[in-house]
């Protein structure tokens, strides 16, 4: 990128990144209510997670050459973001639990517990392509109630509390109700979770791949599973598929789930043993469709096409 490019996509992100932060109470997309979560300590997160997400996309852009040749680099932003978030939460919230991607060994779980998975995307910030996240996600008894996703390299961010509805900078996201479309439309998937899945049901779950790109119209892949999610509550894809999802990934997606579950979307998740689960999330009128995909052929001929 030359640097008068540089210097043009960081005018339009920082006057993005303003009208976030000098948010007031009257302009809050919602009044948060979860976990005695006060408006002025909301604040401090979304101001964090601007903060953060504007300086690790200021590191990728001076030294991306240096990242690409260093996962250190990458791993450093990672442990940075998280540990300063354990820090906010720990002095906000001291009652609360916190789970993160990176220290699993100081990972605690309470009632209310906050997710962060502080790059989501690694690989992409590693190469210096614009599709990574911050992603963080209050969740109680394992049902997200609050979630905030942030794309640093639009300067986007995506706010969502259970019952309010989910919001992009600012302006209420329509439901998915509120438009039919023609046809199935696309379908999005986590390809990093993909590369997880065990050998012995791996040529299961290719199948059912194979199976959903010859249902829907079209499918994307891409490597951040928060994206994946905030892109479907845009409207922009019709279902999410994830056949396999180890649990220890749930950091991934909490925040996603709720902006799917608020943006009208139907949240399905199946404990498949201790350490994976099932995860489809689809128009509600395609979920059974999905399903039955997922669960095979005898699930599809007991199943009616919608």
């Amino acid at each position: 990128m030359a640097p008068h490019e540089e210097g043009q996509m960081r005018g339009i992100r920082r006057m993005n990144y303003t009208s976030l932060t000098q948010a007031t109470t009257a302009s809050l997309p919602f009044s948060p209510c979860n976990g005695g979560l006060s408006i002025d300590t909301y604040m401090a997160i979304k101001r964090f997670i601007i903060d953060e997400g504007d300086r690790a996309f200021s590191s990728q852009m001076l030294e991306r050459s240096n990242i690409k040749a260093s996962a250190d680099i990458t791993t450093a932003t990672d442990v940075a973001i998280e540990k300063s978030f354990s820090a906010l939460i720990k002095q906000s919230f001291p009652t609360h639990g916190f789970v993160g991607e990176e220290d699993l060994a100081s990972n605690r779980l309470s009632e209310y517990s906050w997710f962060i998975d502080p790059i989501d995307g690694t690989h992409y910030f590693a190469s210096g392509v614009p599709l990574w996240s911050i992603a963080i996600a209050l969740v109680h008894n394992d049902e997200p109630v609050l979630a905030l996703i942030y794309n640093p390299s639009t300067g986007d961010l995506f706010e969502a509390q259970r019952g309010s509805g989910v919001f992009l900078n600012g302006a209420k996201l329509r439901t998915i109700a509120a438009t039919m479309p023609q046809s199935k439309g696309r379908f999005i998937w986590d390809y990093v979770q993909w590369q997880g899945v065990p050998e012995q049901i791996a040529e299961k779950v290719e199948e059912i791949y194979r199976t959903l790109r010859t249902t829907f119209d079209d499918h994307v892949s891409l490597l951040s599973a928060s994206l994946c999610l905030a892109f479907l509550s845009q409207g922009a894809f019709s279902a999410f598929v994830d056949p396999y999802r180890r649990k220890t990934k749930f950091v991934d997606i909490a925040a996603g789930l709720l902006m799917a579950q608020e943006a009208g979307f139907t949240v399905h998740r199946k404990s498949l043993s201790n350490v994976a689960e099932e995860i489809v999330v689809a128009r509600p009128e395609l979920l059974d469709e999905v399903l039955a995909i997922v669960h095979g052929p005898e699930a599809r001929a007991n199943c009616r096409p919608s």
